[in-house]
């Protein structure tokens, strides 16, 4: 699957499980409260630029989403590696289940300026550490990305 259509499936999900049960709808009670249940269970890090691509965007802001299964604790960590030379951001937040979270890397003129003349030969590798609230699961993502105009 693309992260496009992963994402979208995980939101399908969790817009089932958040459906009230009714008295009157008692009948399709047991199919919700499985697929909440196997929704809880599973512990899933969806990120990824936007777009789902393996490219990011050249632009002033290097924008990712990040969406957990289940409430967790997230750290993030952008490096930019060009062939002028590279620069590191870190951060982190905490997240209620199935919650986006818009984050990234934000350049200055002049960083954006050598990211525009060295597009090709540049790289964002990326790192994010996910972490469950209630059991203490870790889910480590590693990835690197190229870009495009």
């Amino acid at each position: 699957k693309t992260m496009k259509k992963a994402g979208i499936a995980f939101l399908a999900a969790a817009a089932m499980a958040m459906l009230p049960v009714t008295p009157a709808s008692a009948g399709p009670a047991p199919a919700t409260e499985q697929s909440a249940s196997a929704s809880a269970a599973a512990f899933k890090l969806i990120a990824g630029p936007r777009g789902g691509a393996r490219r990011v965007k050249v632009a002033r802001i290097l924008r990712f989403r990040v969406v957990c299964t289940r409430d967790c604790r997230i750290k993030a960590r952008f490096k930019l590696i060009t062939p002028v030379g590279s620069d590191t951001v870190k951060g982190g937040r905490s997240l209620k289940a199935f919650t986006k979270w818009q984050t990234g890397m934000i350049l200055t003129r002049t960083g954006r300026n050598v990211l525009k003349r060295n597009y090709l030969n540049s790289r964002l590798a990326v790192r994010f550490i996910a972490t469950d609230v209630q059991t203490g699961k870790r889910i480590v993502r590693n990835r690197s990305y190229g870009f495009r105009k």
